[in-house]
């Protein structure tokens, strides 16, 4: 299928044959009819894109925050590594779209094949042929509109979400800065609401557009806005002022706050820089609201909380929109300055660029479109023997930043096929790496008998289903941890292992790191027991993140404290026998996010777990200080250790952080090819899984737990 797509490091912008979307259990796969381009939005992606990599530094100050504590973690050579794969991607462009429904998830009731729907959502409703998007995410078109006026669903939303931000009421008086699509849709909305508006920008172009439909204009290079709007209101001051300008500078807030009246109410919805006059917005107590795009892609129905705060659904937003379209109270079809089929799309963004007055741009798909399973890359396919054949699964940040680059240099590899959820990260990677093809569709991955070993780095929840699929398939498999996030799944995993006498690696990378190499050599002849401590500086997540999601990332402990579960094992190589575990008490959410587990092992070591996220994030991530046999090991975050005994300190440093995942994999490639059992144990896989479980059992009962492996029969 096609889709457009813009390389973030050189601007190109291009329409790509890539692989169709996958179609998810809670979702729908549309194909395309219309789709809309967004004027500010997409156009200020454009110029970003196009600006060199100062500039781009510069315009995103949170990501060089990001960047500049990266670096202090893991060094210079990892980092630079990490922002060129980033900035060499390509985005996918658009946001709202029309089409019709031609397959639905086996959780969706709401919709069937063959409705006509309009979808929303960045980075779902795409420029493309196909889009796979959650069911919260689309509304049905009603039937007295059609797909050029639906596939504004998405600038209609964010519209709606701003106006009701502003809490207006009917006969309200509102002014409304900035008449690019979005004013243009607001004042229509406000108009249908019954409100009285008065639309305010620079371009005499969009202002004629407003004064055609009825609302007071005015233009700051030319009037005097303030009196205007003392006019229009009666003297009595703006109920609320809705900007939906985009600015390089905060006048559009400064001119709000001249002209609301006490009390009222200023809704930010555009781009401009947040710099509040204080003593206007002090002398009139000033409500100020930054409006959050759509509205709550979570909901499917407005709430109200405790503190009477109402949280707009996204999806209600769409569907009023949609219903002002049917009623006629709302004409998009007057905004609509151009269409373009989407071979042509480069004229599109070419008008795009040039053209300030041109507001709503459509592309159009026409014609049958067949799903594409997978693509080939321009390179010619081959097989190759004496290498190991790999296919990969997932094509996230952490395979791009950690694990393609290392197998790509591998010369004992040989990049068979890539697959992704979204065909334009799967096609991407796979130019990018040399694979022979890219595919959407895991199943091609599982049948190609031409690879020899499957890694698995998608999210948490798809582990278990594609480790017991690679087994079953005669794969060696290697899987990003978590092994699974759920004990069901564990057993099942167990039971297909020992049926298939496969062979399963997990990404426990710590074990190969040559500190810990060191390490495990420092105390090889111990015959007494260790005391560890190890801390981690987690760093908080928000609330949103998808790790923090239990079905799908499967919270914090089973989804990253098993890499400390497992290195605690690897040093003591006992087996556990109790554990215990407490959080800080919060909130019933902090609990996954800042621990202390204490694990007590067989031959008598006891293994202490400091797993926080209330520190600095500056501060080193992870350090770890072994105890016993009279000497002391000391790790710090993976660049430096010491090693002390009878009185004697010996050092060793790197000037990048090591955490393993070189000799990680290059373990994993010659146990392939020479035939050999997995670098770590499939017990040890299967208790330190195990052992998370039994973490979490400890938080709820707030006592020991028992560890007995007989359990899950090992």
């Amino acid at each position: 299928m096609k889709q457009i797509q813009q390389n973030y490091k050189t601007g190109k912008l291009s329409v790509e044959n890539v692989p169709s979307p996958i179609l998810k259990s809670n979702g729908v796969l549309v194909q395309n009819k219309c789709s809309l381009i967004s004027t500010g939005t997409e156009r200020s992606k454009i110029e970003l894109a196009s600006k060199n990599i100062i500039a781009k530094a510069k315009s995103r100050p949170d990501q060089v925050k990001i960047v500049m504590n990266n670096l202090k973690q893991e060094g210079l050579f990892s980092t630079v590594r990490k922002a060129l794969i980033k900035l060499d991607t390509p985005i996918s462009l658009g946001y709202s779209c029309s089409g019709d429904i031609i397959d639905t998830g086996n959780e969706v009731n709401d919709f069937k094949i063959n409705n006509r729907v309009a979808c929303f959502g960045e980075g779902l409703a795409a420029h493309a042929e196909i889009n796979s998007v959650p069911a919260n995410m689309c509304a049905k078109i009603p039937e007295n509109v059609n797909y050029k006026q639906a596939s504004f669903i998405g600038l209609g939303a964010i519209a709606m979400q701003g106006i009701r931000n502003a809490n207006i009421q009917k006969g309200d008086k509102i002014v409304v800065i900035g008449l690019g699509l979005l004013g243009q849709l607001s004042i229509q909305i406000l108009k249908a609401l019954g409100c009285d508006v008065m639309g305010i920008d620079l371009d005499d172009h969009k202002l004629s557009l407003a004064k055609d439909l009825g609302v007071a204009i005015g233009n700051p290079r030319k009037d005097n806005i303030e009196s205007l709007a003392k006019s229009f209101s009666n003297d009595a001051g703006l109920d609320a002022v809705i900007i939906t300008a985009a600015s390089k500078d905060s006048k559009p807030i400064e001119l709000a706050g001249a002209i609301t009246k006490k009390y009222g109410k200023v809704v930010l919805v555009g781009l401009v820089p947040i710099n509040i006059p204080r003593k206007e917005f002090f002398d009139k107590e000033l409500d100020f609201v930054v409006s959050r795009g759509f509205g709550d892609e979570t909901l499917t129905e407005d709430i109200t909380l405790k503190q009477k705060k109402t949280i707009f659904s996204a999806k209600k937003n769409a569907e009023e929109f949609l219903s002002l379209i049917s009623k006629k109270l709302v004409n998009v079809e007057k905004l609509i300055s151009k269409e373009f089929d989407i071979n042509l799309a480069k004229s599109a963004y070419e008008l795009l660029a040039k053209d300030n007055k041109s507001l709503g741009i459509l592309i159009n798909y026409s014609g049958q479109v067949e799903k594409t399973k997978k693509v080939f890359t321009s390179k010619k396919p081959e097989i190759k023997k004496g290498v190991a054949n790999i296919g990969f699964i997932g094509a996230g940040s952490f395979s791009m930043g950690y694990l393609l680059p290392i197998f790509a240099k591998n010369k004992k590899v040989y990049l068979r096929a890539v697959s992704a959820s979204r065909g334009l990260s799967s096609k991407n990677i796979a130019e990018k790496f040399n694979f022979d093809y890219a595919t959407s569709e895991n199943k091609e991955i599982f049948g190609d008998k031409n690879i020899d070993a499957v890694v698995v780095a998608t999210r948490h929840n798809l582990h278990a289903n594609f480790v017991i699929e690679g087994l079953k398939n005669n794969k060696v498999v290697f899987v990003e941890k978590p092994l699974c996030i759920l004990e069901d799944e564990l057993n099942q995993i167990i039971k297909t292992y020992k049926e298939t006498n496969g062979k399963l690696m997990i990404g426990f990378n710590r074990r190969f790191s040559p500190f810990t190499v060191k390490l495990k050599d420092f105390y090889k002849n111990r015959t007494g027991p260790l005391i560890i401590n190890y801390r981690i500086n987690a760093g908080r997540l928000d609330d949103s993140h998808w790790l923090n999601n239990i079905s799908e990332g499967g919270g914090r402990i089973v989804g990253e404290v098993c890499h400390f579960v497992d290195l605690l094992q690897f040093i003591t190589a006992s087996e556990p026998i109790r554990i215990f575990a407490e959080a800080t008490k919060n909130s019933e959410e902090e609990k996954s996010q800042s621990l202390v587990i204490t694990i007590k092992y067989k031959d008598n070591s006891i293994g202490m777990i400091n797993y926080n996220s209330i520190g600095d994030s500056s501060f080193p991530r992870e350090r770890i200080e072994v105890f016993g046999q009279d000497s002391v090991c000391i790790i710090d975050n993976f660049r430096s250790a010491e090693f002390t005994r009878n009185n004697k300190t010996s050092r060793m440093s790197k000037l990048n952080r090591d955490m393993g995942y070189q000799n990680e994999i290059d373990s994993f490639i010659n146990c392939i090819l020479n035939k050999q059992g997995m670098p770590i144990k499939f017990e040890d896989i299967a208790s330190s899984t195990y052992l998370t479980f039994k973490i979490i059992d400890s938080l709820k009962s707030v006592m020991p737990e028992s560890v007995d492996l007989k359990k899950i029969g090992l």
